[in-house]
């Protein structure tokens, strides 16, 4: 396995699903701090602002964004949280409506 597919893991796990093993937390969107992001992998793996671009760019499923100023980072999936819930009266559910990929990535950021 390439070095950037070993990183590419290592992020999804700490983005996904374990950001404290590396001691970073993310924000109520699930956004981390990408210089925290690189200092906590670095303790373990080779990595800096040009490699991590370089994965997030080539990540064949595509699952890294950056915000514009590329100074948090998140997964696919906190994109997808931005599917909005609005309760019913009627006690029947949520209504889920699904924006796009753009508008999820505009209303966030």
């Amino acid at each position: 396995m390439s070095n950037d597919k070993s990183i590419s893991k290592f992020i999804s796990l700490i983005l996904r699903h374990k950001p404290e093993i590396i001691g970073i937390t993310l924000d109520e969107h699930s956004w981390g701090d990408v210089s925290e992001l690189i200092a906590g992998i670095s303790r373990s793996h080779q990595i800096d602002m040009e490699t991590l671009e370089r994965i997030v760019a080539e990540d064949e499923k595509q699952r890294y964004s950056f915000n514009k100023d590329k100074t948090l980072i998140c997964t696919f999936i906190c994109l997808m949280m931005k599917i909005l819930r609005v309760g019913s009266d009627s006690g029947t559910g949520s209504l889920l409506f699904i924006l796009s990929i753009a508008e999820l990535y505009a209303y966030h950021r």
